[in-house]
């Protein structure tokens, strides 16, 4: 039996399109994060500089305390007064170096992003983009989460917590050679 020609075009035209559509939502998650990762690595980078001058400038000046207003005790951004006694001083200190550490952790994770998002973009044949089709759907949910996560966090143990999915992403594509 003959098959009519417009039901093989309407066949072949829905199967192009259905393809075309998961490839167009691939590209602009891989576009999204070509120009978005870079500059969040470039924001990190500047947090981790920010840090490391405020911990120099606290050093050299004497004046290490956190301001009045700061409730949580955080060093990390406002204004410097003066401290009143060298417990004051070590505490102001180690929240300042704390936080150094927390916001170089998320500059690493980011780059770790990085690597992850170009191993996908990589991924030209059919079979290598099956295995990596879920990760790259889920990849900037974890991202997100890692990075608001890690950037709230008050030790480095709690940032490099929020980033466990993305640290297991990257395991699963980079394994260690132990």
């Amino acid at each position: 039996m003959k098959q009519p020609f417009g039901l093989t075009i309407a066949v072949v035209l829905a199967f192009t399109a259905c393809k075309s559509e998961e490839q167009r939502l691939r590209e602009t998650r891989s576009d999204w994060r070509q120009f978005n990762l870079p500059l969040a690595l470039e924001d990190d980078e500047l947090k981790v500089s920010n840090d490391s001058l405020f911990l120099d400038i606290c050093k050299r000046s004497g004046k290490c305390c956190p301001n009045e207003a700061d409730t949580d005790g955080t060093v990390h951004g406002g204004p410097l007064g003066q401290c009143r006694s060298d417990a004051q001083r070590a505490r102001a200190r180690s929240n300042g170096l704390t936080r150094l550490q927390v916001d170089k952790v998320v500059a690493e994770y980011t780059k770790k992003a990085i690597e992850i998002s170009e191993k996908i973009n990589s991924a030209r044949d059919d079979r290598a983009w099956a295995r990596l089709s879920d990760l790259d759907k889920r990849l900037d949910s974890i991202i997100n989460t890692c990075h608001s996560g890690a950037a709230a966090a008050k030790t480095v143990k709690d940032a490099r917590a929020a980033c466990s999915d993305l640290d297991s992403a990257y395991q699963q594509l980079f394994p260690r050679n132990e």
